[in-house]
Order: structure tokens, then sequence, then C-alpha cells
């Protein structure tokens, strides 16, 4: 399958300008507050503390006031006042276990012979040669010389890395993980930044170890003032308050109550709240507007999706007759209720549209009715989607490649890197293979719209900006909010200029009852028709298994519904928490194999076996492997296990491989989402996560039957809490260009 479309120009000959003769730019080159990495989404805590955008201009650049105080440096000479050895350097014995050939027996006797001198023996290739191979012979020589030129020639690009390492360490963090989080966020001149303000790496410590580690700085740097009450330390404080209210539940904003709960568990009496705003504010940690304390980065990406969707929204792309036409064309081919012709002709006619509609309504028929206008029309179509899994579905039921958002925007950077260079080889060669490109007559369809976060959709805003092309997205609003940070498709899916609502349900039959169980949980009632259970069937169950194990009897059921066989994922079992998961993988993996000695590991703690199923986690496009597929495993040979997937492709997966591989007789629901099974079981268990909107995305994810299983107090609990995507605390607004 290939991108369809009749466009062969170079979109060089029509770029989008602002009234001067400059050339297409890349959405990278737009001014960004520091602390917001180009060409980065907020997926994970790891990114999505950038998108704080806390970071000023001061985190990046500032240096220690020449003569001024500073905090005592790490040199090699005051190695008699600390024990170099590896037992008592945890931070750097990891950090030298990432060169090959180095494992914790190799790293400990290089720390213990070398101490702090170790960065210039390793510098030196004499020294390397005449010092550090003998050392490294003490334990498997044979690989001594290549282990330690290895090292050597990585050293220039890891010895700043090391040295924070050192630093971090007589600060008392011994965790690998946060260091490397801290020199990510801050870039090789982390000492000295850290010297500078001790609170710079505040989003990557987490407040308790920064504020310690940054009142003891403070004290060294500037004896005789008051440390708890010092600028940087109340920045500090609400910068942590941002990054982990965006960490832990994708808020990008805070209420200011909230906030000042918040800060006073930090900084206690140390200082007034108007104190800590007015130092945040003037160290651009945070942005105040009205009740809101938000965070720069993410204000600087809200706003701009923002400004962008609404500057598009009464644009028309095509003339209204010709539009009209089409439309009549593929309602008659695709046999499209009239719901969906008007909907088909609201996203023909628009820059910018939104299709949402909840589980059967007709999205996909729709989809290729809105591509193949769209191509009639004389323009052409990109797809993308957050998942592989997602990708894959929509390419097979669309005729059309479609790439996951992350590719699409590789692809996009690598078509405007090309432009840039004004390399029309470059160019042409890339609008030739199936890569993505953008220009006026592309309109970018973004399907299964309510998973990408606010990253994502800053990015691909600024693609149609730059490339002057038009937008749909589609989705369904009562599934769950994105995993990263923000909350932009459930806003803009509210407006009614920018949405066509699909409500007509389609896919399945009314008999099985799902259609009517979605809707009703959708529509916030509590008097879901459930059905009881009674073996194999259709329809949406409830077994209460209150003051019961809810775990065993899902594992009952599961027996009932015909279990697991060998191929094809008939039956799944969805879980709120990742531990409940683990705990019916392993039962039923014992209860296929008793002696699973013949197990390959694939993680930690997991394993696979002949005839389990399993997801992949990971998207490798040069193997086509995407994240969210589903497949068994057929036979175990030579430590290589055969997976062969619903698609009918198999893949062996050595050692290695098998880290992006686990256990899927039971998932969460965030990894089930975007997949679809003809029959399954969803557990209700007692945690936040089981809102409405994860009862109604769990249960949509199966075609005939679904058993939910789960003490009634706590179902009925789940029901009446407020949607995550409610609860989600952002500055997002589509008045934004009205009211300021």
């Amino acid at each position: 399958m290939t991108r369809t479309g009749s466009s062969n120009a170079c979109p060089r000959s029509r770029p989008v300008t602002n009234g001067s003769d400059t050339a297409c730019r890349a959405p990278a080159q737009a001014p960004c507050p520091a602390g917001v990495a180009e060409g980065e989404g907020l997926r994970g805590a790891e990114v999505a503390v950038e998108a704080n955008g806390t970071g000023g201009p001061e985190d990046r650049q500032q240096q220690p006031a020449p003569g001024g105080p500073q905090m005592e440096p790490v040199r090699p000479e005051a190695a008699h006042n600390e024990p170099p050895g590896g037992a008592a350097a945890p931070l750097r014995s990891s950090f030298l276990q990432q060169f090959a050939h180095i494992g914790p027996t190799r790293a400990e006797l290089l720390l213990e012979h070398f101490g702090y001198a170790l960065p210039e023996v390793i510098a030196s290739k004499e020294r390397v040669v005449e010092e550090l191979v003998p050392v490294l012979s003490m334990s498997r020589a044979r690989w001594a010389v290549k282990a330690a030129l290895a090292m050597h020639a990585r050293w220039p690009a890891e010895r700043a890395a090391y040295e924070v390492y050192l630093w971090l360490e007589r600060h008392s963090i011994e965790d690998v993980g946060l260091a490397r989080r801290v020199v990510g966020l801050l870039g090789p001149h982390v000492i000295k930044i850290l010297e500078a303000n001790p609170y710079s790496a505040v989003r990557a410590l987490g407040w308790p170890q920064s504020d310690k580690i940054g009142l003891k700085a403070l004290r060294q740097l500037r004896p005789g003032e008051d440390a708890p009450r010092a600028s940087e330390r109340l920045a500090g404080a609400a910068e942590s308050i941002l990054a982990e209210r965006l960490t832990n539940g994708g808020h990008t904003a805070v209420r200011r109550d909230e906030f000042e709960r918040l800060v006073l568990k930090r900084i206690a009496n140390a200082a007034s709240i108007n104190e800590v705003v007015a130092a945040a504010t003037e160290r651009g940690r945070i942005v105040v507007e009205g009740d809101l304390i938000r965070a720069p980065g993410a204000r600087w990406m809200e706003d701009g999706v923002a400004k962008r969707l609404l500057t598009w929204v009464d644009q028309q792309q095509h003339d209204a007759a010709n539009v009209s036409r089409v439309v009549c064309a593929q309602a008659q081919l695709h046999g499209l209720h009239p719901e969906q012709t008007a909907a088909l002709g609201h996203a023909l006619a628009r820059r910018v549209s939104v299709i949402a509609g909840g589980a059967g309504t007709g999205k996909t028929t729709l989809t290729r009715a809105l591509c193949n206008g769209w191509e009639a029309l004389g323009g052409r179509v990109v797809l993308a989607t957050l998942s592989g899994k997602a990708a894959l579905i929509l390419s097979r039921r669309s005729s059309r490649l479609a790439a996951t958002i992350y590719r699409t925007l590789q692809e996009l950077q690598e078509f405007v890197a090309a432009y840039k260079a004004n390399d029309d080889e470059a160019l042409r060669a890339h609008m030739e293979s199936d890569r993505a490109w953008l220009d006026q007559q592309t309109l970018l369809v973004v399907d299964e719209a309510s998973m990408p976060d606010l990253g994502d959709w800053s990015q691909l805003t600024a693609m149609c900006e730059t490339f002057g092309s038009s937008l749909c997205m589609i989705g369904d609003s009562g599934q769950l909010p994105p995993i990263g940070g923000g909350l932009v498709w459930h806003h803009i899916a509210d407006n009614a200029r920018f949405t066509a609502r699909l409500n007509m349900i389609h896919r399945q039959t009314h008999e099985s009852g799902i259609p009517q169980v979605a809707r009703a949980i959708r529509l916030g009632r509590t008097d879901v028709p459930w059905q009881p259970f009674d073996g194999l069937g259709e329809g949406v169950n409830f077994i209460d298994t209150t003051g019961g194990d809810a775990v065993k009897k899902a594992i009952e059921v599961a027996d009932i519904l015909g279990g697991f066989p060998s191929s094809g994922h008939g039956l799944q079992i969805v879980a709120a928490r990742v531990e409940t998961c683990r705990r019916i993988n392993e039962h039923f993996q014992r209860l296929r194999r008793p002696d699973p000695s013949g197990d390959l590991e694939c993680g930690i703690g997991l394993h696979v076996g002949l005839g389990d199923p399993i997801i992949h986690t990971r998207n490798i496009y040069k193997e086509r492997l995407w994240n969210g597929l589903l497949g068994y495993v057929r036979g175990i040979r030579n430590g290589i296990a055969i997976v062969e997937f619903d698609d009918g492709v198999s893949h062996g997966f050595g050692e290695k491989q098998l880290v992006h591989v686990e256990p899927a007789y039971a998932l969460t629901c965030h990894k089930m989402q975007g997949s679809q099974a003809a029959a399954g079981i969803v557990i209700i268990e007692p945690t936040r996560l089981v809102d409405p909107s994860w009862i109604y995305t769990a249960i949509t994810r199966f075609e005939r039957q679904c058993v939910v299983v789960g003490d009634a107090a706590m179902l009925e609990k789940g029901l009446v809490r407020t949607p995550a995507a409610r609860r989600r605390v952002t500055g997002f607004r589509l008045e934004l260009e009205e009211t300021k």
C-alpha cells in the first residue's frame, strides 16, 4: 500500500509565507521557551516534565559568578576524603557497566584500583594500555584489551556524564535513572548549572531530593543567608508542583488553592505564598492566569495549538458545489447513513475538522469515504495514529498506508531538512517513496484522536501550519485521555464549530448489547442494562463478586468461554492494575506448562513459552513490528521464540528482541486500547483508574461478548466517578483569541 494522491509538484513551488518571500520553515524553528525539547511530545514522565518549560535561560546558560562562593568541586586529589571503591560508588559503578564487556565485577575493580583518577586514565590511550588493561585482565583477560580500548574511544562523549554522576553521588543520589534524567534535562554543563542554581534539576530529581541538595548547596554558596527563603528554593518548590502534577495526572496547570496547599507542604512557613509566586514568576517557572498556575512550556504549546485551530476553523478548502458532488458520490458508493454523509461534507469543506463518534458508529467507513473524497477533489491524504497496532488496523481498513504519529513526524522533519537544504534530489526521492510529506493539497487524517497528547498536537498542527495543509481528527471522546500530558482532543470535540458527531450504531449488532451499554456509560447513567452471565453468548454480562475474589472468578469465566487456544485472540482479559495482569498471566502460564524450564525470559520477572499469547510493546519499523501487535508463541528453537501474529505473519525473537514481548492473557486497558477481540472479561478493581472512561474503553474492545466481573458497589462507584479527562486540569482554551 502507498500513500496516494496526484500532486507531483515540489512543495517548494508553493511555500506558505507570511507576506514575505521567505522559504518554508520547520516548526522546530519557531521560538520555544527553554526547557521544551524540540521535536518531543509529552509521553512518559521523563519527557513529560520537559513540558513544564520551567527552565528559563538561566538554567542552561548561567555560569557561577567569577570569584563568588561556589560549591566544593569534585577533585581527584580529594579521594582520601571518600572511599573510592565500587561498593561506595553505586552510581559510577552502574554507569561504567554501560560499556562493552564491563560488568559489576570489572566496574568495581576499576573504581577500587583507580578511584577518582579513573577519568584521567581512560582519557589517555597510553595509560589505558599500560594501566587499565592489566587491571581488567584480572577478570576474563582475553577481553581486557578490547574492553579498555572501547572505553577509551567512547570516553570523550561520556566523561561529562561520569563527572555528573560523581557529583550526584557526593550528594547522596544513587539512582542511575535519576542521574540520566538530570543529564538529559540540563545538558553537558550540569555541574556548573547546579552550582549556579541547585534547584535547576528539580523536575528530574523531585522535590525531596532536590531540596536536600539545594539547601546544602545554598548554605555553601551563600553562608549567613536564609537558605530556606532563597528565591531559588521558592521557585524550585513551585516548579516541582507543576512537574509532579504533570507526571502523575497529565495536568498542565494547577488551580490556585491546590497550588497554595502543595506549596505549604514543601516550604512550611519559610515564606508567604505571594513570595513564592513572585519568585517563581520572576524566574520563569510559572505563569499566573486568573485562578490557574500554568507551566510555561505547556502554555506555549497549548496557546500555539489553540491559535492555529482558531485561525483555520472558518477557512474553506474546496468549492461548495464540488464538495456536494463528491459527497453524493461517496455516500452512494459506501452506503452512508445521512449522519455520516453530513459529517463527510463537514470534513471535506473545511481546513480543520473533527469527527467524533462512539464505538461502532461507522468512523472507519467514513474514513475510507473521506480519503476517497479528498482525492477526488484533487488532493492527497496522509494517515497517522498513535500506536503501531492502530496504524496497522487503519492501513488495512483504509487500503492506504498509515503510520504512527512518531514516525510521521520523523518523516516530515526529514522532508523539511531536505527542503531547507535546497536538496531537490532528496525531496524528489522522499516524495516518490512511502514517506510522509505535506503540501497545500494534503489532508492529514489523525485517527484515534483521543490518544495523542499535547506535544503530539503541538507538532502536528505546527507541521500543517508550515505547509498550509488541512487536518481532520477522528476519534471517540468517551475513551481514556492520553497517557501523556495535556488534553486537546476532548476540548476540540466538545466545540460545535469544529465537530460533526456520529451517534447511530453500525458496527456491533443491537442483539449483542454492547452498543446500549456503551452508550449508557457515555451518558453517565448508573442504570446500565447489564445481562446476567449464562455462559458463552452475546451481550454485556455482569457477575457480582462482593465478598469474593474477582480475579479467581475471571479465571473461571475464561474457562467457561473456551479459554486460550494456541492461536487467535478470541478471548482477552482486561484489568486496571499491572500487578493483576501479571497474576493472571502467571496463572495461565502455570496451567499451560507446569514445568517452565523451557521458557524464555522476556523482561524482569517475565517469561514466555509455547502456546502463550503475547503482545509486542515497541515499534520496530525495519522489522515491521508494531507496538500493540498480538500473537502466539508457536515454537521455541535454540533460544528463539517463533511468534505468529494475528495477521498471519511469523517472526523469530531472540534474547535481545524478547525484551519487547510480554505475556498477554491479561492486559491493561491502555495496552488494549486500539485493539479488539471477539470476547473478553473486564475486572473491576479498587483503584481510581476505574472510572466511566476506563469502563467504556474496556467494554468497547470486544465485538460479541463482554463479561464484567467485580464488586457491585465498586462498579457503581466507578460509574459515578468523574471521568479522567474531566479531572485533568489544563490551560487549553479555544476562546484564546477572543479573550486576549
